[in-house]
């Protein structure tokens, strides 16, 4: 199997100190991020309490102190860098989002209920609780090297009012990820919210970060996947059950077109292309020593 590829025929590279500009569509994150399983495909009530190495590609190391995040926690920062498109990273006092919970929640596409005011206001301060240790060199050859927490501060005006603001600081060295195209990766929103099952949210990100739309059809390790996805089933036996459902949710969506596995491998296609041919699928392999970096 061949070297995890993230090419693309776009060939943007934006100012040293400004952030990207993606379109209102879809919604973007580091590919680092999207290359282990630092936002874990879990679903169980009490989250864990982490302290070092997350399971990565090759490619990437990542330690992380702090609750466990998940793919609802994925979806509350790409919401979140959404609005910093396009912003200068020299002035960090700039790097905020000032909206009001409700707010944030329709942008989000969840229902405003206390219970997800809750679940927004328990997602910020995780970002900010939580420290990140990552080393990723992208291909475009930069070394991306930061340690510190994905949110800088949190800020609420009148938080007894009827409708206080809240203001969201990113940290900077975030969003150098996404001076250059192959830095970062876009996700159709639309498609992603109509998800309902974490592990569909999570291989919707790596079909996404893989670039599916652009290579047409792909081959995937399901044992690779099981390891990276962050699923708490004790096999791979059984994450195959529950990916099954998955797979058929994401066409469902119109995420992806076809799809089948056949031993360990997976196949599919991109929307659109009816017919699996393993001539013309990319196979990819995240691992290039047999095991994912654990350090």
């Amino acid at each position: 199997m061949l070297k995890p590829s993230i090419e693309s025929n776009a060939d943007t590279e934006y100012p040293m100190h400004q952030v990207a500009l993606w379109e209102e569509p879809k919604r973007a994150m580091p590919v680092a991020f999207a290359r282990g399983a630092l936002f874990r495909a879990s679903a169980k009530c009490e989250r864990k309490q982490l302290n070092g190495p997350i399971v990565t590609t090759s490619d990437v190391r990542i330690n992380y102190v702090g609750q466990e995040l998940r793919t609802n926690d994925e979806e509350v920062l790409m919401f979140l860098l959404h609005q910093l498109r396009g912003k200068s990273t020299k002035d960090p006092e700039q790097l905020k989002i000032h909206l009001t919970r409700h707010e944030m929640l329709r942008q989000l596409e969840w229902p405003t209920s206390s219970d997800y005011y809750r679940e927004l206001e328990d997602s910020l301060d995780r970002m900010k609780q939580g420290t990140l240790d990552v080393h990723y060199r992208g291909q475009s050859g930069r070394k991306h090297k930061l340690s510190q927490s994905i949110l800088r501060k949190l800020a609420v005006d009148d938080k007894e009012g009827p409708n206080p603001k809240w203001t969201v600081w990113v940290e900077p060295e975030i969003l150098k990820f996404f001076g250059h195209h192959d830095d970062y990766y876009e996700v159709t929103w639309m498609e992603r919210v109509r998800l309902s099952r974490p592990l569909s949210k999570k291989t919707h990100s790596f079909l996404s970060m893989l670039r599916l739309r652009e290579h047409s059809q792909l081959a995937l390790s399901c044992t690779e996947l099981w390891k990276l996805s962050g699923s708490e089933t004790a096999t791979v036996k059984s994450f195959k059950v529950v990916f099954k459902r998955c797979l058929e949710e994401l066409v469902k969506d119109g995420a992806i077109g076809r799809w089948a596995i056949k031993g360990d491998v997976l196949w599919c296609t991109a929307p659109g292309i009816a017919e699996i041919d393993p001539a013309k699928a990319v196979s990819i392999s995240f691992f290039m020593d047999g095991e994912p970096h654990m350090s």
